[in-house]
């Protein structure tokens, strides 16, 4: 399997970073079951969860979602799938027992089309969110490299002859 981050991620403003060495390929796992036993007709799960980040006793989990349809041209569909979805992490980690990203990515063979949403605490309980906009701790330069790296690995996949 490829790894889901290219590399360790940066310091941002807040310092955090996930702790590499508590990935959790069971709860990884169970997260992409989850997805497969409920969605499976919509899109395809791959799944990371940290147990820990610097810093802050919280889990961090990405969710890379590659769709089947395209939900992501009409904000309707969108929001609805992106509804689904946090529920469905929601319903694996209650909320500000974690922080994270889901990725959506719809794929024809001319073009890629992607969202990210945070996953983040209630400010309310928290107080300063540890994300700054739509960045979480410099990953999503990691998260695009992943992405990428998925794409490329199903383009190559779908075009080997006899599959």
């Amino acid at each position: 399997m490829l790894p889901f981050f290219h590399k360790q991620p940066e310091n941002s403003a807040q310092g955090a970073k996930i702790v590499m060495e508590s990935y959790n390929e069971m709860e990884s796992k169970a997260v992409e079951k989850l997805f497969a036993d409920s969605l499976s007709n919509y899109m395809t799960a791959k799944v990371k969860v940290y147990n820990r980040i610097e810093k802050f006793d919280l889990k961090y989990v990405a969710v890379y979602l590659e769709l089947k349809e395209n939900f992501l041209e009409n904000e309707m569909s969108f929001r609805g799938i992106e509804n689904v979805s946090k529920r469905l992490v929601y319903t694996q980690f209650p909320k500000n027992t974690f922080v994270g990203q889901v990725k959506f990515v719809y794929m024809t063979p001319r073009s890629i089309q992607s969202r990210v949403i945070s996953l983040e605490l209630d400010e309310k309980k928290y107080g300063q969110p540890l994300t700054r906009g739509k960045k979480h701790w410099g990953l999503n330069a990691d998260m695009q490299v992943f992405s990428t790296l998925l794409i490329l690995s199903s383009q190559l996949s779908a075009a080997r002859p006899g599959k």
